[in-house]
């Protein structure tokens, strides 16, 4: 079995603060209602993800290059292994922690944490163990090339988002076997082309349960991967 992350003992303990709550980013928002409990314990890699500016850099995140850990492990941390307080520790001995912001548990979702506006944590409802991560890659990544990476998708979801007036489609690619789910921009129209040169708008890695989650409340949607063409929504719910 593949070593998924890098072990090590961390030296920097604290806390994250409770106050100045503000919204997530939308696109990762949408996801923390499949946040979902998966035990275990992992420490962080000792090597700091760079800055750009005040931002905190994830390069591809490890989607199609080199890392010190496999997918769906981002910097060491592994959802539904490592835990808040190897989160908190992490980027507290990097200097990051300042930089996120919580986001208060609600019904809908558990508890999150959003650095800036391109990365986000998620934890499973009413624990401490990482459920998602969700991440913007510094640079256009292709689908050509994350196909080649991870071969082709699981599944392709493709959901109707818009009003008879005004159609709009939204597609998701869910790679089962690394619990990866690409997330591509809204298009016009009632059909979805899915090209070689479609660029991957946002990034989730998963736990196991947290992406079967995820998959369950989007099966009506999901058609299996066919290659590159044009996909649609087989239960248009949203223009009936």
């Amino acid at each position: 079995m593949a070593k998924h992350c890098l072990s090590r003992t961390m030296k920097v303990p604290r806390r994250i603060r409770s106050s100045s709550l503000m919204p997530l980013p939308l696109a990762f928002l949408a996801w923390l209602a499949a946040s979902c409990a998966w035990a275990g314990g992992a420490h962080a890699t000792s090597t700091p993800p760079p800055t750009v500016g005040t931002q905190i850099s994830v390069g591809d995140g490890g989607l199609i290059g080199p890392s010190e850990c496999e997918r769906p492990c981002l910097w060491g941390l592994l959802p539904g292994t490592s835990t808040e307080d190897d989160l908190n520790d992490a980027l507290a001995e990097w200097g990051y922690l300042d930089s996120c912001t919580p986001i208060a548990e609600t019904p809908s979702w558990g508890r999150a944490l959003a650095c800036g506006p391109d990365l986000g944590f998620s934890f499973d409802s009413g624990g401490s163990t990482i459920a998602t991560i969700s991440f913007v890659p510094d640079a256009p990544i292709e689908l050509s090339a994350i196909v080649a990476a991870l071969g082709g998708p699981s599944e392709v979801i493709v959901l109707l988002v818009g009003t008879p007036d005004h159609p709009l489609v939204a597609a998701r690619l869910l790679f089962g076997e690394s619990a990866t789910i690409i997330w591509l921009a809204q298009e016009d129209g009632i059909e979805y082309p899915i090209n070689p040169d479609t660029v991957a708008q946002n990034v989730i890695y998963a736990s196991q349960s947290a992406f079967e989650e995820i998959r369950g409340s989007l099966r009506a949607h999901s058609s299996s991967w066919a290659g590159f063409g044009v996909y649609s929504d087989p239960n248009p719910l949203m223009l009936q």
